[in-house]
């Protein structure tokens, strides 16, 4: 026979690790997974992180906007009260009142300026002229507050700008005392006081909204603004609020602002999707690979491992025309067993052969005994024939030959000793 082929045994620190291979690649395909779910989820986060602080820029940049196209509105109120109050006409206006003047300036003003109403007061606190803006406003033509505030509210500036509460709804006004023209830093003493006023209607919210691409809502300070988020990322929405004071500069009203930032919500959806893409990869790529590996590696190793096993070279034909390593393994397998099963054959005929030889060495050293029990030298009568033991004895031949061999005697008369004894009956 040829050179048996020897399998070798697994080393004995793999022994005790009781894992199946196709379990040990499953779990390695699944830890690969994994790695890459992380280190996609780290560079998602990193991406995050920095659309955080994109919206965080953006939220800086939509308030200051906010604040400027509010500072830009407000614009034309604050131009009114100041440049008509370092006016010589409307120093004369205090002192002589003209209505026709007051009609061809003032009333006109409203609309040039775009504001709602306008008072003028003299020193005593007396109403000169009123005229308003608004739909059914004849409630705003004299406000008993002004008079109240005119002279506490310009004891320490020559201007102000507060908010108040109407019956026509929320009112924005700026105020100043009356000075000649020369006069432009207001240090001679006042002649007069003049105040402008702009409703804060619905219009002119929505107005504000459609021009900063907001929600605005103007909340009563009983509704707390300071548990409200500064900004909603997963939404995109930015949210601040700014405070309208009254004339004392006590919280009067909350201006409200919510801002959607479209791109920072598409950002955001793009992320989620994204990832979400991403661990739905993740998961087709672990699940081709456990197909993969249950068809490359798991149904071969199987195979092998019921063939060692059962001892079974039938789970391997589908890999005898293999050409991988599997093929290889498969077929030294089966040229091992082929091998083992014409040793086993061999040994087993050789066994018999040593069986039947030492049956036929029991019958020889038998035959063997008994040839040395009769061989030898005899001591035999030459007269009676009797045969001398070792002992010295004599004793017959038949005697002798049954104790030193299995023969046993039966006897008879030949005929001469007939002839010799029995002369007349042999005569007969």
């Amino acid at each position: 026979m040829g050179n048996l082929i020897r399998l070798p045994s697994a080393p004995n620190s793999f022994t005790s690790f009781n894992m199946r291979v196709q379990t040990k690649l499953i779990l390695l395909a699944a830890l690969t997974v994994i790695i890459f779910l992380g280190a996609t989820l780290f560079q998602f986060q990193s991406i995050k992180t920095i659309l955080v602080d994109f919206f965080r820029q953006e939220v800086e940049e939509k308030r200051t906007n906010f604040y400027k196209l509010i500072e830009l509105k407000g614009k034309s109120l604050e131009t009114i009260v100041f440049d008509y109050t370092y006016w010589d006409e409307m120093a004369h206006f205090v002192a002589v009142p003209d209505p026709k003047w007051a009609k061809d300036i003032l009333e006109t003003s409203l609309s040039s300026y775009n504001i709602s109403a306008i008072w003028v007061y003299r020193l005593d606190k007396s109403l000169i002229y009123s005229t308003i803006n608004v739909e059914n406003g004849d409630e705003l033509k004299e406000l008993s507050l002004l008079k109240e505030i005119v002279g506490e509210l310009f004891s320490d500036s020559p201007f102000g700008h507060f908010f108040m509460d109407t019956p026509a709804g929320l009112l924005e006004i700026r105020g100043a005392t009356i000075h000649p023209g020369f006069d432009v830093e207001r240090k001679t003493p006042p002649q007069g006081y003049f105040f402008a006023g702009r409703l804060w209607d619905k219009n002119y919210i929505d107005e504000l909204s459609t021009l900063t691409v907001s929600k605005i809502s103007v909340v009563p300070p009983s509704v707390s603004v300071e548990g409200a988020k500064p900004m909603d990322y997963e939404k995109g929405i930015i949210h601040f609020s700014s405070p309208l004071p009254d004339w004392k500069g006590q919280l009067l009203k909350h201006l409200s602002v919510s801002i959607e930032s479209s791109s920072i919500e598409k950002l955001n959806q793009r992320f989620k999707t994204s990832f979400l893409e991403s661990v739905i990869a993740a998961g087709v790529i672990l699940f081709i690979l456990f197909i993969v590996l249950t068809v490359w590696l798991g149904f071969p190793l199987q195979a092998i491992s019921k063939a060692l096993k059962k001892e079974d070279t039938a789970y391997l034909q589908p890999l005898q025309k293999d050409k991988t390593e599997f093929g290889d393994i498969s077929r030294l397998i089966c040229q091992f067993f082929n091998q083992k099963a014409d040793l086993v054959t061999e040994i087993a005929k050789r066994k018999e052969i040593e069986r039947k030889m030492e049956a036929l060495i029991a019958e020889l050293q038998l035959a063997l005994a008994r040839v040395k029990t009769l061989s030898g030298l005899l001591p035999i009568c030459a007269s009676c024939k009797k045969i001398r033991d070792d002992k010295g004895y004599w004793n017959r031949i038949e005697t002798y030959i049954r104790d030193h061999s299995e023969a046993t005697f039966s006897h008879g008369i030949c005929p001469e000793c007939v002839a010799k004894l029995y002369p007349e009956e042999y005569s007969k």
